[in-house]
C-alpha cells in the first residue's frame, strides 16, 4: 500500500468537475487542489507549480506566499484537537496522533492540548455539511430539487435533500457563519499559535461502499455505526475555511492501516505547514514504503 503526503491548497483554481449527470460543470464552492508526494521537498515543488491565480485574476493579481515563521522546533507553538464528542476518534488512531505531538514536544516545541478556536466541532461540521451539499446540487436536474425540498423525512437523507434544496438566502446565512468562522481561526493564530494538529478521519480507511446513496451510508467506526458524513468531520475546520493543510503519515495499525495527521495553519501560510510536517516526517524516518 503506497502511502502519500497530501497537501490540501486553498482554494485558487475553483471551476471543478462535480459527479453527477454527463457534462455537468459546477463552480464548486469548496473544491481545493493540492499535490500528492513522498517528500516535503516535492510536496512543495508542487504548491509552487500549482498556486497562483485563476484564469480571471492573472493579469493584474499574483500570489507571494511568506516563508515559514520559524524552521526551529524550539520557537515553535502548536496546538493540538486531536479528540472531540462531536466526533470521537478511534483510540488506536488517537494513540498515534498524540505520538505525533509527543515528538513535537521532544524537539521543545510548545505543544498546548487546551488550545482552541473559539468555536465549536459541531459548528464547523454542520456549516461545512451544508455549503458541501449545496456546491454539489449543480449535478440534479430542476424537477429533482423541487422534489428534494419537499422531503419532511427525519433521516440524514431526509436532511440532505433539504440541503440540495435550500435557497440562497439560506446559503447566505451557512456562508456568514462561515466568515465567522474565518475571523475566529485568524485571532487564534494571531494569538501566537504557527499550526493546529487535527486527525484527517476518525479512523483509518474505510471499505468503499456505493450501495446506497451517499447520505443513506453508514461508516463503522469505533465498533458503532456512524453517519457517513463522520468520516469527513475533521476535514471540516480547515476546508470551511480555506486554510492550508499539510497531511503526513504517523504510522499503522495493528491491523498495517496507515494513519495521518492534519497540519493546520493560518490562511496562506502553506509553507509553515509544509515546515512541521517536515520536522515531523524526519522524526519518524520518512514516508514508509511497501514491500515489493
Amino acid at each position: 500500500r503506497k502511502i502519500t503526503l497530501h497537501l490540501e491548497k486553498h482554494r485558487l483554481h475553483q471551476l471543478h468537475q462535480i459527479p453527477g449527470p454527463p457534462g455537468t460543470l459546477t463552480l464548486a464552492d469548496l473544491a481545493v487542489i493540492g499535490p500528492m508526494a513522498r517528500t516535503i521537498d516535492d510536496l512543495a515543488l508542487g504548491l509552487g507549480l500549482m498556486s497562483g491565480p485563476n484564469r480571471w485574476d492573472a493579469p493584474a493579481w499574483r500570489l507571494d506566499l511568506p516563508p515559514a515563521r520559524t524552521t526551529d522546533p524550539k520557537q515553535l507553538r502548536i496546538a493540538t484537537w486531536l479528540d472531540d464528542e462531536r466526533c470521537p476518534v478511534e483510540p488506536e488512531v488517537r494513540t498515534l496522533l498524540e505520538g505525533a505531538a509527543t515528538i513535537l514536544l521532544g524537539m521543545s516545541a510548545v505543544v498546548d492540548d487546551t488550545a482552541r478556536p473559539s468555536f465549536s466541532l459541531t459548528k464547523a461540521a454542520d456549516t461545512f455539511e451544508a455549503l458541501l451539499i449545496a456546491a454539489l446540487a449543480g449535478g440534479y436536474s430542476r424537477d429533482e430539487v423541487d422534489r428534494f425540498a419537499t422531503d419532511d423525512r427525519d433521516s440524514t437523507v431526509g436532511h440532505a435533500h433539504r440541503l440540495t434544496a435550500m435557497r440562497h438566502r439560506e446559503w447566505q446565512s451557512f456562508n456568514e457563519r462561515r466568515l465567522q468562522m474565518r475571523l475566529r481561526w485568524e485571532e487564534f493564530f494571531g494569538s501566537g499559535y504557527d499550526v493546529i494538529l487535527l486527525p484527517v478521519m476518525p479512523c483509518v480507511a474505510i471499505p468503499h461502499d456505493q450501495s446506497e446513496p451517499q447520505s443513506a451510508r453508514v461508516a463503522r467506526i469505533g465498533g458503532v455505526d456512524r453517519p457517513y458524513s463522520d468520516c469527513m468531520t475533521w476535514m471540516a475546520p480547515a476546508g470551511l475555511a480555506h486554510l492550508p493543510a499539510t497531511v503526513v503519515p504517523v504510522g499503522r495499525t495493528a491491523a498495517g492501516m496507515p494513519v495521518g495527521i492534519q497540519i493546520v495553519g493560518p490562511y496562506l501560510h502553506d509553507r509553515m505547514t509544509l515546515e512541521v510536517g517536515r520536522l515531523l516526517l524526519d522524526a519518524l524516518g520518512g514516508c514508509p514504503s511497501p514491500d515489493l
